[in-house]
Order: structure tokens, then C-alpha cells, then sequence
């Protein structure tokens, strides 16, 4: 069997894909000048996602021109079809607007909370000031006839 001589580094014939030495590998240049191409990362797709669902789109309804959101069309032939009598699809409806109800009603209960915290923070801010305002005129007592104040 006859195995085949590698020549040293610098003594290969240059052509295609064989660059000669002294080019080869410059001082201060990387390898992939270009990097790796940009790929789909979450954000970038989320993004992209919600661009098209709210990008405006041409539909002709009853004869009427209209420009509405795609996922309101989307939304517009998902429950035509559910009409149309297709199970899944009338599922797939009922489900959505039960959890967005869930999900408005949940809202709804947390800005009620909220609401009332906040109330109920500005009444014990209203005693407190009230308990002080009294505090104060026990300390000043004020004549109806004179304008100023006496100890």
C-alpha cells in the first residue's frame, strides 16, 4: 500500500480553494467577517407576530369597503365559520370568549380592590388630618370678632 506524502504547509499548488500562504491568514482579520446571520430569536418573532396581527387589511363586507386589523378579520371568519355550524371551530369560540370573560372579570376584581385600598387609604388620610385639624384648635382658639389667633 503506498500512503500518500502531505507536503509541508507552504508547498501545495494554488488554485481554486487554495489561496496562496502569505494571503492566508491576516493579522487583525477575523474568520467570518460577515458573522453568523441573524436567526428568529422570541423577541423578534413576539414582534413580528404582533405587526401582522394589527397590520390593516382591505375587506369588502356587505358591500362596504373596510380597513380593519387582521386579527379582527381573523377573528370576523373564525366565528362565520363556527355559525356555519363546524364543531371544533364552535369550541374554539366558546373557549376564547370564556377566557377573556375570566380575564376581564378578574381585571374588573383587581381594580376594584385597588380602588377600594385606595379609598380607604384617602379616608384614613381624611381622619388623620381630621384628628390633627382638632388637635389644632384645641391649641388655638379664635375669636369671631378679631382675625388673629391667640395662645
Amino acid at each position: 500500500m503506498s500512503r500518500s506524502r502531505r507536503k509541508p504547509p507552504g508547498d501545495y499548488g494554488i488554485g481554486y480553494r487554495r489561496p496562496p500562504s502569505h494571503t492566508r491568514f491576516r493579522k487583525g482579520r477575523s474568520g467570518n467577517p460577515g458573522g453568523r446571520p441573524r436567526g428568529m430569536t422570541t423577541t423578534r418573532a413576539k414582534r413580528l407576530a404582533l405587526r401582522e396581527a394589527y397590520r390593516l387589511i382591505t375587506v369588502r363586507e356587505a358591500g362596504q369597503v373596510l380597513r380593519l386589523p387582521a386579527l379582527q378579520v381573523l377573528w370576523r371568519q373564525l366565528i362565520a365559520i363556527a355559525l356555519g355550524g363546524n364543531g371544533p371551530a364552535v369550541r374554539l369560540v366558546i373557549d376564547l370568549i370564556q377566557s377573556a370573560e375570566a380575564r376581564t372579570l378578574s381585571d374588573r376584581e383587581s381594580e376594584l380592590t385597588l380602588g377600594m385600598l385606595v379609598h380607604e387609604s384617602m379616608r384614613s388620610d381624611r381622619t388623620g388630618a381630621n384628628k390633627q385639624a382638632t388637635s389644632q384648635s384645641e391649641h388655638h382658639v379664635v375669636e369671631p370678632n378679631r382675625a388673629t389667633e391667640s395662645d
